[in-house]
C-alpha cells in the first residue's frame, strides 16, 4: 500500500558512567633467574591527573565544561553528578577544579602568553568580580586577546584583586605594540604601548547625552560623525590592511579633522552628559585617531568586550568565589575555553585530551613539547574537533 512521511522526533540518551578499574602485570625472566639474576618488569600505568582520585580526564573536562560554559555552580553539578551514580560533595568539586587547573592546565595558559606577548596589536578590557575571601568589595577579570585576523587567536583572563595600572604593567610587561581599550587611565602607564581608543564608547556618551537633552542637536552630531565612520568601516571589513589604511585615510581622515573642528567649536557645561562626551573626546583625541596607522587595528573595542561577556554571565550564576585560587582557576579555564572555540576545536574534548596527554610527560616545563598541545597544533586540531 506504500508509505507516507507523517513526523520525525529527536531522542534523549541520558548519559552514561562506568569505572575503570587499572591492574599493572609484573613479569620476572626465567632465563635471568637461571643465570642468578632476578630481573622484573612491571607494565607502564597511566598516570591520574588527581592522584588518589577518582576523578578520570572525561570527568574533570566535564566539571569543566559545566562551571565555565554552562556557568553551573558546584552546589547544582553536585546534584547532577548524582544522577550519573557519582556522589561527590561540592567542596571535592571545586578541589577537582582547582587543582586540575593549576597543575595541568596553568602551563598551557602560560605558553599561551608568551604567544600573545609576540603580536602586535592586542585588545583589552576588564570587569568586576567578588572574592569572598577579599576584604575589597569589588576584584576584578582582566581580559587580553589578538585581533580576529591573528594568525593564531588567544583570548586570555587573568584575575586579579585590583583595577591599578600594575596589573597590565605586570601582564605586558615590555610589551610593544598597539593596544585597544577603553581609554581607561590604568593603561596610560604603559610606555611603550600605542593606545588604540574605542570610538563605540564615545558613540555611547553621545546617545547618553542625547538622552538627556531637550534639544539633542549637538549630540545627535556627535552620533553622525561616529555612524559615519562605523559606516566606512562596515564598507572595508572584508579589505585587506594595507587596503584599509588606504580607505581610512582618504574617506576617514577628513571625517576626523571635522570633527575636531567641531567639538572645539562650542562651549558646553562641563558637568553636563554632553560636556562629558566632549570632554572624553578631547582628552583623549590622539588615541582616537590611532586606528588610521595600522590596516590591522579596528575603530573599537568591541571584540574585546565580546569575548569578556562570558564571565559575566558566570558572576550572575555563581556570584562569587571563596579563594583567590578558585577565581585564578576560573580565569584559566575561560582562557582555554575561549582559545579553543576561537580556534576552531571542542572545549570539552581539548580538556580530556590535555588531562589525559599533560600528566604522562616527562618535562611540563619544556615550552618546545607544550608547543605540541596548544590549541593550534594540528595532533590537536585532528583530535579535539
Amino acid at each position: 500500500m506504500g508509505k507516507s512521511y507523517k513526523h520525525e522526533e529527536v531522542v534523549f540518551v541520558p548519559a552514561t558512567m562506568y569505572k575503570k578499574v587499572y591492574y599493572q602485570h609484573a613479569c620476572e625472566c626465567p632465563s635471568c633467574k637461571r643465570d642468578g639474576e632476578d630481573v622484573i618488569k612491571k607494565a607502564p600505568v597511566p598516570k591520574q591527573p588527581i592522584t588518589h582520585s577518582p576523578a578520570s580526564p572525561s570527568v574533570l573536562a566535564q566539571l569543566l565544561h559545566q562551571k565555565i560554559e554552562m556557568s553551573l555552580p558546584f552546589y547544582r553539578q553536585e546534584k547532577e553528578w548524582l544522577t550519573y551514580g557519582l556522589k561527590v560533595p561540592r567542596r571535592t568539586l571545586a578541589n577537582w577544579f582547582i587543582t586540575g587547573t593549576e597543575k595541568w592546565l596553568m602551563p598551557i595558559w602560560q605558553q599561551l602568553r608568551e604567544h600573545l606577548l609576540k603580536e602586535k596589536i592586542l585588545h583589552a578590557d576588564e570587569t568586576y568580580y567578588r572574592l569572598l575571601s577579599s576584604d575589597k568589595q569589588k576584584t576584578y577579570y582582566w581580559l587580553f586577546r589578538t585581533i580576529q585576523q591573528a594568525k593564531q587567536l588567544i583570548v586570555l583572563f587573568q584575575h586579579n584583586l585590583t583595577r591599578s595600572s600594575t596589573v597590565p604593567e605586570t601582564f605586558l610587561g615590555d610589551y610593544e605594540g598597539f593596544l585597544h581599550c577603553d581609554a581607561y587611565s590604568a593603561y596610560g602607564t604603559l610606555e611603550k604601548v600605542t593606545l588604540v581608543n574605542c570610538w563605540a564608547h564615545l558613540r555611547r556618551k553621545f546617545i547618553e547625552a542625547k538622552g538627556t537633552l531637550s534639544k539633542s542637536a549637538k549630540a545627535e552630531e556627535g552620533i553622525e560623525f561616529c555612524d559615519a565612520l562605523f559606516r566606512i568601516e562596515r564598507e572595508i571589513q572584508d579589505l585587506p590592511p594595507e587596503k584599509k589604511y588606504q580607505v581610512r585615510n582618504e574617506k576617514s581622515k577628513p571625517i576626523l579633522d571635522s570633527f575636531r573642528q567641531w567639538i572645539s567649536s562650542f562651549h558646553v557645561l562641563s558637568g553636563s552628559k554632553l560636556g562629558e562626551a566632549i570632554g572624553y573626546a578631547l582628552n583623549h583625541r590622539t588615541g582616537f585617531m590611532i586606528f588610521l596607522l595600522d590596516g590591522r587595528c579596528a575603530i573599537s573595542n568591541n571584540l574585546a568586550e565580546r569575548s569578556i561577556r562570558p564571565t559575566t554571565i558566570g558572576r550572575k550564576n555563581w556570584h562569587f568565589s571563596v579563594s583567590q585560587r578558585g577565581a585564578i582557576a576560573n580565569g584559566i579555564v575561560y582562557s582555554l575555553v575561549e582559545t579553543a572555540k576561537a580556534n576552531g576545536i571542542n572545549p570539552t574534548k581539548y580538556f580530556e585530551f590535555l588531562f589525559e596527554k599533560l600528566p604522562n610527560l616527562d618535562n611540563l616545563s619544556d615550552s618546545v613539547v607544550l608547543e605540541g598541545y596548544l590549541p593550534w597544533s594540528d595532533h590537536v586540531q585532528l583530535i579535539c574537533k
